[in-house]
């Protein structure tokens, strides 16, 4: 999936929870509530959910046309007690 083989990293603002202005990437608590920069910075913090905008890949092919590919909706856990997560 493109999606996820980009040839650049993600731009995103950490005054923004670390959201892209182009909405590639859009990064979540479990709860479902966006991250702040605050969120990233919580030290208890052992969890990531994040969402994968397939029709905001920026960069075309190699034929010059535009990528486009599935959304995806990441989640990881590495607390050693299950989470759960809001979709």
């Amino acid at each position: 999936h493109p999606v996820f083989r980009r040839r650049r990293f993600f731009a995103g603002n950490p005054q923004q929870g670390g959201e892209s202005e182009r909405g590639e990437i859009e990064w979540m608590n479990p709860d479902s509530s966006h991250m702040t920069a605050e969120s990233w910075d919580a030290a208890y913090a052992r969890t990531l959910m994040f969402y994968l905008n397939g029709l905001a890949i920026g960069e075309p092919d190699d034929m010059g046309n535009r990528i486009v590919d599935s959304d995806f909706l990441v989640l990881m856990n590495a607390a050693p007690e299950d989470i759960e997560f809001t979709l």
